[in-house]
């Protein structure tokens, strides 16, 4: 649950990537995540009390810790580079989450409904989306760890633009028909077992072991994947979603999670430096 953390105590930052990767350490960012689910909701009621429930207020007051977190990441990063607490800190990538939350603020605007059922509102939607989407792609194939604006206004166009599609998908029209397709529906279904598998699956499945490299490599790392994401999600985590555990089966599903993570660490590849 702070695995981000260490990361940002110990000062070996994002290297350990490429000198010392561990099957494990992509699990950081879920570690924020999680910190977040836990700070998010306390912050959502202090905010509603100290407004006394007026949510435009409680709106702005989630903008401004938007602004501060990207304000402290971009401080962050002038000081001790991108790849220190500036990658890893819950205040400095907060930001990106907090967007989301504005975003469910203003969606309950009669103002910005209005906006969006005028023919000003539909158009651009209609052209902004493509656009919003077409910019998320040159980002993420343009924008490295170490880009030089990467927390002074990168990460926030990011989440900015995020939060556009999000909207224009919940609406009728062209973008929600495209990303809502089947194929996609059942990425984003298993997309969170393959982030869980997707790193230790490409430290073992790596050059050395299969004897090619390049294109070929990436399609069956992720061919990997998807594959054990599927096998993942249908027969672990749903039927485990329907199970009513308690008492000893309670500890005994404990227990053998435990066991699994322990042996993982074990017989999972650690790559050399």
């Amino acid at each position: 649950q702070v695995l981000n953390w260490r990361y940002v105590l110990d000062g070996a930052g994002f290297a350990r990537v490429l000198t010392h990767p561990s099957p494990v350490q992509h699990l950081g960012s879920l570690s924020l995540l999680v910190q977040l689910t836990v700070l998010l909701p306390l912050l959502f009621v202090g905010l509603m009390k100290l407004t006394r429930a007026r949510w435009r207020a409680a709106g702005a007051g989630f903008a401004l810790l938007a602004v501060a977190s990207f304000a402290a990441a971009w401080y962050t990063a002038g000081r001790s580079g991108n790849d220190g607490a500036a990658y890893f800190g819950t205040h400095t990538r907060a930001g990106e989450l907090l967007v989301g939350v504005v975003l469910a603020y203003a969606v309950l605007s009669p103002r910005m409904r209005r906006v969006v059922g005028s023919p000003l509102g539909a158009a651009a939607l209609r052209f902004g989306t493509p656009a919003a989407l077409v910019a998320l792609l040159w980002l993420w194939s343009t924008t490295g760890l170490y880009s030089p604006n990467l927390f002074g206004g990168i990460t926030a166009v990011n989440a900015v633009l995020t939060a556009w599609v999000i909207f224009a998908v919940t609406l009728p029209g062209r973008a929600s028909d495209a990303l809502g397709s089947p194929p996609l529906r059942w990425v984003g279904l298993v997309s969170y077992a393959a982030y869980l598998v997707h790193w230790p699956l490409f430290l073992l499945l790596d050059e050395d072991r299969l004897g090619f490299g390049g294109p070929l490599l990436f399609l069956v790392r992720l061919a990997a994947t998807l594959g054990v994401a599927a096998v993942v999600t249908y027969g672990l985590e749903r039927p485990i979603r329907r199970l009513r555990l308690s008492g000893p089966s309670l500890a005994v599903a404990l227990g053998l999670v435990v066991v699994v993570v322990a042996a993982g660490a074990f017989v999972l590849p650690q790559q050399p430096p």
